[in-house]
């Protein structure tokens, strides 16, 4: 902590404290984590821009939260940050001088005041202009001394960061959480995380990007709460390394989302020590029953993959399965709530709770839900309604109810409190009067020996309404054809499900977080059939 404390002093010289947003624009390293210690310590507010963002994204982005410093890395892959900060103004790299004091004046993004950049590392050329000061200066600034002087003024529930989601479907939000949600949501998702393993000695494998809640909440502080060590195996993430990683820092946990957990199979694990590995924590997307199996049967050490839910809204876990729970609800289920966190199911349209083992909308309230989105009052009442129930859908007034847009997460529980997803409203498929979850094929598909991932959409159809297209991805020694896949299906699964047309992709479009985008498979899907 001497080192955050040194980089929070460096910062107050420039002018930031409580309140003020400093942005992190930089793929995981270990300036990632000290800016988050460090904006914390002064009560500032951390703002994760992702490390992929483009120019008009960066503006956007830092504009909407009214950007005071921003700590950026200078290049990464093929992008260039400098140059894309001189393609959104010149003034933004040629109007700092530190050392004169001078701040930066820029009319495209107004409240911007500082760029720190962190310095290249061994063997990468130093690509930003010399006068813009480097975190190692920034630290220097403070001298001898690492001691902070606290700020009484910073309260428990002041917003400490905000998280851009994901904005598949329009302009990324950001979502403010504070210093309650995000300390408390680590701890206790870290007693269900941990649960039967002994913290101290405990070796955590982290690829998951830092700027996303999963890396930033249950990776940083939940290990640190917990006094475990943290393994980022590379900036962002690669099977390979973090196969290597588990191997040679002899991880026992290994955090990741279905994709990641997908590809490092791919890489075969068996190449790898990975004997060390007692215990998984999958999340990020729905987890399909045959990976986990599969998982199982690759790693036989990790005799557990926990499965928490959540969303950015919601610091971000609401729910978490157990070592303590049977193995087929620790295979179907997300687990149940967390403590002091309440879920109701609530039916779409009328608002009613929703009986045991009946689907509906899943709502969330407690410590986990976030202040609202920055600057954005209007998006925030459309889902956290007047009793702080945040809605995992849009609403809209109407005469009778606050009703729910089809983005809600649909789920349902059962009579021991354990809740199922089944999916989202919109992704819902209803073929000839059926009502079908494309996570339920999906899940089925899996469980063929040659299938490595699937997703299921729905196409306008005009006899029945809507068919089925299966997206098919096989693993690397897999052969199938659409004959092979549906005689698979039949007799196993309703006919009504067994998907008419299937493709077979190498991947599938995803989002920056590795999120598979529906709607463009969709709309693919569209295209390639809209003749037929």
């Amino acid at each position: 902590m001497r080192q955050a404390n040194k980089l929070a002093i460096g910062l107050k010289g420039l002018g930031c404290g409580r309140g003020d947003r400093v942005g992190i624009w930089a793929p995981n390293c270990y300036e990632w984590l000290l800016t988050q210690y460090a904006t914390a310590k002064i009560g500032a507010i951390m703002v994760n821009v992702n490390p992929g963002y483009r120019a008009n994204e960066l503006q956007y982005a830092l504009n909407l939260v009214g950007c005071h410093t921003l700590i950026c890395s200078q290049q990464f892959r093929s992008s260039n940050y400098c140059e894309i900060l001189d393609n959104i103004s010149p003034q933004l790299l040629r109007n700092q001088n530190n050392s004169e004091g001078k701040a930066i004046e820029c009319d495209k993004i107004s409240s911007l005041k500082n760029i720190i950049v962190i310095n290249s590392g061994d063997g990468e050329t130093e690509i930003a202009p010399k006068h813009i000061p480097r975190v190692n200066d920034l630290m220097a600034s403070a001298g001898h001394t690492d001691e902070l002087v606290d700020d009484p003024t910073i309260q428990f529930d002041d917003p400490i960061n905000i998280q851009f989601t994901s904005g598949t479907t329009g302009q990324p939000k950001g979502a403010t959480l504070t210093h309650h949600n995000m300390i408390q949501n680590a701890y206790l998702t870290g007693k269900r995380s941990l649960e039967g393993l002994e913290p101290n000695g405990l070796t955590v494998c982290v690829p998951n990007p830092l700027y996303h809640c999963f890396g930033s909440v249950l990776g940083s502080l939940l290990i640190a709460l917990r006094r475990a060590t943290m393994v980022l195996p590379a900036p962002i993430f690669n099977p390979h390394k973090t196969l290597e990683a588990i191997d040679k820092y002899k991880c026992h946990m290994i955090y990741g989302t279905p994709t990641m957990f997908i590809d490092m199979l791919a890489c075969d694990p068996s190449k790898y020590n990975t004997s060390s590995l007692v215990r998984g924590i999958m999340s990020g997307a729905p987890c399909p029953p045959p990976l986990l199996d599969e998982i199982y049967k690759r790693i036989p050490t990790c005799t557990s993959i926990l499965i928490p839910y959540g969303a950015t809204e919601s610091s971000p876990v609401v729910s978490h399965t157990s070592v303590r729970d049977s193995p087929e609800r620790r295979l179907k289920s997300v687990g149940r709530p967390i403590e002091h966190v309440e879920i109701k199911i609530v039916d779409p349209i009328t608002g009613a709770v929703q009986p045991v083992r009946v689907s509906g909308e899943v709502c969330t309230r407690g410590h986990c839900n976030f202040m609202g989105y920055y600057n954005q009052p209007d998006q925030s009442d459309k889902v956290l309604d007047k009793n702080r129930w945040y809605h995992t859908g849009i609403l809209f007034v109407t005469k009778d109810y606050l009703l729910n847009d089809t983005r809600s997460d649909i789920g349902f529980m059962d009579d021991s409190g354990f809740l199922y997803i089944n999916g989202r409203i919109k992704e819902m498929i209803i073929r000839g009067g059926e009502n079908i979850y494309p996570k339920e094929i999906e899940d089925f598909l899996m469980t063929h020996p040659s299938v490595a991932d699937a997703q299921v959409v729905g196409i306008p159809d005009k006899r029945l309404g809507e068919e089925m297209v299966a997206y098919i991805k096989l693993k690397t020694d897999g052969a199938l054809d659409t004959g092979a896949v549906q005689k698979y299906c039949k007799g196993k699964i309703s006919h009504f499900k067994i998907p008419e047309r299937v493709v077979f992709v190498t991947d599938f479009p995803r989002t920056v977080t590795g999120k598979v985008q529906k709607f463009k498979l969709k709309e693919l899907a569209a295209k390639q059939y809209a003749h037929n």
